[in-house]
């Protein structure tokens, strides 16, 4: 059926294919405007606010490309035909153009409530100025990031709605496909690690099931609801729709309190759990996971500017404002995407930039004497270690001035403590030591 034009709602696709000149290329859009109550004045009768917007739709490469201003996404419409990019993906697209991250807003994986939950950093280099052994339990959720390529020079991305921009002027259709084409190309070439390596890794959702994962606590993410609620100008409103049909207005202190105490986390039993007296599923679909509860159905959402309104259940599932951690703690799932903390893994290439070889440590036999039973035979009243063994070696190697004590027998903060005394900044030195045979071959480790 072809519904006829009007001036608010204009196709415009027949036009924009006779001027791009491509004919693998297949580009459809559409410009209207709307008109509602202006949220900025509150008692708004007798003024309304018109807003235009346009949504692009770019078909080349097996991709669909959309770029759009005011308008809803488009994916949710088209499910069996439209299949969203991964994470990887998205944070990879710049990783051959010597990538610098300049802005970064992260989640932890953690849902302990006193830890932080959300934090915003910004910088000329976060990879020199952020320590990489603490970012393996965050999410990195949106950033800002530069690069060496002049037509990428300045990008943000945001892996979590798929949505990557870089600043500049495309002011016609033919520039943004350009554009656009470039950015497939990206995403197909064989990808650098990057900063965001570092982080928790976006997995595939089967991986609950293949791994059996038993969720055991949840988070709800109230902040965008609260926003409507107390900083929506009056606009919206929640309703408790009753038994006969009818609506009832909620108490913005009934409100509070609930949402008070949904800012901590809670525990799942049997994939449930309740939230001030109301019962709420966790229920694993094909491709994601959703909460599930008869009381948030009852619970609406009204916008003044809209004649629908929208259930809590559907609110927190269609924006996915919630974490889920399993019985498997490596495990998180956020905003609608499985995460998985790979720990030390993550960090290899930060370990190698501090590891130091030491010719000297090839020598060593052993750890204290040369006896392969040191612990039955060692003496407190030695003055020094045997030759060739990993103490004497720090003794001899290692202390060049000051003090040097070795813990090692006694309440053993560390094997040795360096204390280096300096008129202007004295330094102590926590030095450990340790020492792993082999049948083939020894380890050898010291850490300060």
């Amino acid at each position: 059926m072809k519904k006829k034009p009007s001036p608010t709602n204009v196709p415009i696709n027949k036009n924009i294919r006779n001027n791009i000149r491509r004919k693998d290329v297949y580009v459809s859009a559409l410009v209207y405007s709307t008109e509602k109550s202006p949220s900025f004045i509150k008692n708004a009768s007798g003024y309304r606010e018109k807003k235009y917007s346009y949504i692009v739709l770019i078909e080349m490469n097996n991709m669909l490309v959309v770029s759009k201003l005011n308008a809803p996404d488009i994916g949710k419409y088209f499910p069996k035909h439209v299949k969203y990019l991964a994470h990887e993906e998205i944070n990879t697209v710049f990783s051959n153009d010597e990538p610098v991250f300049n802005k970064l807003n992260t989640s932890s994986t953690s849902l302990v409530d006193i830890g932080v939950r959300t934090a915003n950093y910004e910088g000329n280099d976060l990879k020199s100025a952020l320590n990489s052994y603490g970012v393996q339990q965050s999410i990195a959720n949106s950033y800002n990031v530069k690069t060496k390529n002049s037509e990428f020079d300045d990008n943000s991305v945001n892996p979590n709605t798929r949505r990557i921009k870089t600043k500049g002027k495309r002011t016609d259709i033919r520039s943004f496909i350009e554009w656009a084409e470039k950015i497939i190309v990206k995403m197909n070439q064989t990808k650098k690690s990057t900063f965001l390596d570092s982080f928790a890794a976006p997995i595939d959702y089967e991986q609950i099931k293949k791994n059996k994962l038993l969720p055991v606590g949840v988070l709800l993410k109230t902040e965008s609801l609260e926003d409507k609620i107390y900083n929506g100008d009056g606009n919206y409103e929640l309703k408790y729709k009753k038994s006969d049909k009818k609506y009832l207005a909620i108490k913005h202190s009934r409100f509070r309190k609930v949402i008070n105490e949904a800012k901590y986390s809670f525990i799942i039993s049997n994939n449930q759990f309740e939230l001030n007296k109301l019962t709420i599923e966790v229920k694993a679909l094909d491709n994601k996971l959703k909460l599930k509860s008869d009381d948030f159905r009852k619970i609406y959402l009204f916008n003044v500017n809209s004649k629908r309104p929208q259930n809590i259940e559907s609110y927190f599932n269609s924006k996915g404002d919630f974490s889920i951690i399993f019985q498997d703690p490596k495990y998180i799932y956020n905003k609608h995407q499985l995460y998985f903390d790979k720990g030390i893994l993550n960090n290899i290439e930060s370990l190698l930039q501090i590891v130091e070889p030491k010719d000297y440590l090839e020598d060593v036999i052993n750890e204290k004497l040369y006896s392969d039973n040191e612990k039955k035979k060692i003496d407190k009243t030695i003055t020094c270690f045997d030759e060739k063994t990993l103490f004497n070696m720090v003794e001899k190697k290692v202390y060049d001035e000051g003090h040097l004590i070795c813990d090692d027998l006694g309440d053993e903060w560390a094997d040795h403590i360096h204390c280096k005394i300096h008129d202007t900044s004295p330094e102590i030195y926590f030095i450990f030591q340790n020492m792993v045979k082999h049948l083939l071959r020894h380890q050898v480790s010291m850490m300060y």
